[in-house]
C-alpha cells in the first residue's frame, strides 16, 4: 500500500489530503479529512473518500478528485502508476508497505501522561470462565472471562453493577495499553509487530482509535467480535453510562452503519491524542506499516 500526503490549497489549509494505491483492495484511493471536526460522521468531516466503496484503477480519476482540494505535483500520475506497477494486484502473504517520504518527526506530540500506568490501574475481581468457550479462543486468552462464549477484552468497561459492556472501553486501561504496550484483549505485554483493528478512514489517516493486540488475539477478535467480523450492521444505540468509559464518549457513532474493518500490522507506533476526536489513539508512521488485511465487510 502506498500513501502520498498532498499540500492543501489555502482555502483547505486545515484539511488533510492523501492519495495512494491500496493493494489489498485493488484500488487507488483519495481521502480529504477535516481534523477539526470531532464527529467523523458529521457533514464536512470527510469531504472526499474515493476508493472506499468503489474500485478506482485510473490515476487520473484520483487526481481530478483531489484537484479542488490540493496542489497536484507534476509527477503525481506517474508516481501513482508506479505504485500500482510495483505493488501489483490482489492479496498476498507478503508484507504490504506504505511508501512515502513523510517526516515522522512532524507527528503531533502526545498530550497523554507519560508515567507508566501498569501499577496504578483499578483492580477488580474477574468472573470465572464459563464452559463452552469457542474453540477458536487461543491459549493466551484462557485466563479471561467469557460472556455468551465470547472473551471479554481486558479493556472492556465494567458497569457500576459489575456487568461488562461490550463495545465500551475502560479509559484507564486504554491508556495503559497505549503507553505500556499492552494487548487490549489479554492485557499482557506485547511487542512488535503490533496489530491494530482499523477502519478505512483510520488507515487513510494512519490513526488507530484502539490499542494494539497480539497477532493471535487479533485473529481471534477478527472472527469472534460481531463488529469486526461483520455481524453487526449498525453501532449500538448509545455509549455506556459510565464515567470511566472512553472511545465514543458523545455517542457520535450510535446507530450509524458499521464500518469496514482491517487488521494492520505495524513495527512501531506513537501514542497521541487524535486531533479530530480528542481521544487517545495510536499514530503509525507510514514506514512502520508491515501488512494490511481486510476483514469481512459489515452485514448489509
Amino acid at each position: 500500500m502506498s500513501r502520498h500526503d498532498l499540500t492543501p490549497l489555502p482555502q483547505f489549509a486545515r484539511h488533510e489530503v492523501a492519495v495512494g494505491w491500496d493493494r489489498p483492495l485493488r484500488t487507488y484511493f483519495a481521502v480529504v479529512t477535516d481534523p477539526d471536526i470531532d464527529d467523523e460522521t458529521a457533514e464536512g468531516a470527510t469531504p472526499l473518500h474515493l476508493g472506499a466503496a468503489e474500485q478506482v484503477t485510473d490515476p487520473a480519476v484520483i487526481i481530478e478528485a483531489v484537484r479542488p482540494y490540493a496542489h497536484i505535483p507534476d509527477d503525481l500520475h506517474a508516481t501513482l502508476q508506479a505504485d500500482r506497477d510495483r505493488e501489483g494486484l490482489g492479496h498476498s502473504n507478503h508484507h504490504v508497505f506504505f511508501t512515502t517520504a513523510e517526516d515522522t518527526s512532524t507527528a503531533p506530540p502526545s498530550h497523554c501522561p507519560t508515567q507508566q500506568h501498569t501499577g496504578n490501574l483499578p483492580e477488580r475481581p474477574e468472573p470465572s470462565r464459563r464452559e463452552g468457550t469457542d474453540s477458536r479462543q487461543p491459549l493466551a486468552l484462557l485466563h479471561r472471562p467469557t460472556i455468551g462464549g465470547l472473551v471479554v477484552p481486558w479493556i472492556t468497561v465494567q458497569m457500576p453493577d459489575g456487568r461488562y459492556r461490550f463495545g465500551a472501553i475502560d479509559a484507564h486501561r486504554l491508556m495503559a495499553c497505549l503507553h505500556d504496550q499492552r494487548c487490549q484483549i489479554c492485557g499482557q505485554p506485547t511487542h512488535s509487530p503490533f496489530v491494530f483493528a482499523m477502519r478505512d478512514v483510520d488507515i487513510a489517516r494512519l490513526i488507530a482509535p484502539e490499542p494494539p493486540m497480539h497477532p493471535e488475539c487479533a485473529t481471534y477478535s477478527a472472527t469472534a467480535c460481531p463488529m469486526l467480523a461483520g455481524g453487526m450492521a449498525h453501532y449500538r444505540n448509545s455509549q455506556a453510562d459510565n464515567p470511566a468509559a472512553s472511545g465514543d464518549p458523545d455517542s457520535a457513532r450510535a446507530r450509524h452503519p458499521a464500518h469496514r474493518w482491517h487488521l494492520v500490522w505495524a513495527k512501531a507506533y506513537q501514542p497521541v491524542i487524535d486531533r479530530r476526536t480528542q481521544q487517545p489513539a495510536a499514530r503509525i508512521a507510514p514506514g512502520d506499516v508491515l501488512r494490511v488485511r481486510p476483514i469481512t465487510p459489515p452485514t448489509a
